[in-house]
């Protein structure tokens, strides 16, 4: 079985700067036109190329990262895609009480990269958003996480949160 062809399993993982992606999937649900404004905006990042001097210099900026996730074909291209919408189509259809857990490590969103080296460091933005989620989840259903360097809650939860007006839209810095 190919990766876009399998089956979600429980816990429903979202890498902590995905959870934008998903903010936005719920204000605007339709999987295929977001998988398809991922694809430009990691192109678009591809026109990015900061010398090394610049404060905001990234080792995955430009074409080495378009080719990281979108690969060189336009099969890796929409397979990559093909993987965005399954990702965003089971967040919109699963239970509400399906299990979810928002970490540091590789997703479903991740293991759609052609390649997927820039998913493989620790990204210290994941847990800024980390922190962000649980105080915005804290605000919402009243439950203080204890560690929040993966919460372990449901997607109903998670929708809420990202739903609420206590939920900050400006994502960290994503590699």
């Amino acid at each position: 079985m190919s990766k876009e062809t399998q089956p979600i399993q429980a816990p429903f993982t979202i890498r902590a700067h995905h959870l934008y992606s998903y903010a936005e999937l719920l204000r605007h649900p339709n999987p295929r036109d977001q998988a398809k404004e991922a694809i430009i905006a990691i192109l678009e990042n591809g026109l990015k190329v900061p010398g090394p001097a610049s404060d905001d210099f990234d080792e995955w900026a430009g074409v080495k990262y378009v080719e990281d996730v979108l690969g060189t074909t336009p099969q890796q291209t929409v397979a990559f895609e093909d993987v965005q919408v399954k990702a965003f189509e089971g967040f919109l259809n699963l239970p509400d009480n399906f299990s979810v857990e928002i970490t540091r490590e590789k997703d479903i969103i991740c293991n759609g990269c052609a390649v997927g080296n820039h998913c493989q460091p620790i990204f210290d933005g994941d847990i800024e958003d980390l922190i962000k989620f649980a105080r915005s989840m804290r605000k919402v259903i009243g439950k203080r996480i204890k560690d929040p360097t993966k919460i372990s809650t449901t997607l109903g939860v998670v929708k809420a949160v990202l739903l609420s007006p206590d939920w900050n839209p400006e994502p960290s810095k994503i590699s």
